[in-house]
């Protein structure tokens, strides 16, 4: 599976993107999150933040519970604010 973490993500994880190997209990976007807080030091803080975080999967925009596989691209990104 390919994570990107965009905007500040990438700032606070210090990687633009993660290939990793899907566990097999990890069902959906929630429990990926979980999962990278756990067992990737860089993501600790990151993920204490889900409030303000969008995941796309795939290029669509989905909620915490959205199903996911292994073949599928997760992007992890904030709101952005211009003026």
């Amino acid at each position: 599976m390919k994570i990107q973490y965009l905007t500040w993500l990438h700032e606070k994880t210090g990687k633009h993107e993660d290939l990793i190997k899907l566990p097999n209990h990890i069902k959906n976007i929630e429990n990926l999150m979980d999962y990278l807080e756990e067992n990737k030091p860089e993501c600790a803080t990151v993920f204490k933040k889900r409030n303000i975080i969008y995941t796309a999967v795939n290029n669509e925009i989905k909620p915490p519970q959205f199903t996911i596989n292994d073949e599928d691209q997760i992007s992890f990104f904030s709101a952005i604010v211009g003026g």
